[in-house]
């Protein structure tokens, strides 16, 4: 098992997040967004990892990388 969780737009340490969330499209955004809140380099940052069209992608995506993180195989 991998150390990192990444999806198509970044790559985080799993040990670094301290939240993950689906972010709704808005007027900015074409789809919706998975973003983890983190410490990286000892700074709080927000990472959008994964973006995806439809919330059923997401959403599936989402409890990939949450199984990911919590250890669960």
């Amino acid at each position: 098992m991998s150390e990192f969780i990444s999806g198509n737009v970044g790559i985080v340490r799993k040990e670094d997040i301290f939240c993950l969330e689906i972010s709704e499209p808005d007027y900015t955004t074409s789809g919706y967004r998975i973003i983890a809140t983190c410490y990286k380099n000892n700074k709080l940052q927000i990472v959008h990892i994964e973006r995806g069209k439809t919330f059923f992608y997401i959403s599936k995506s989402f409890e990939r990388m949450k199984k990911e993180i919590e250890g669960i195989e």
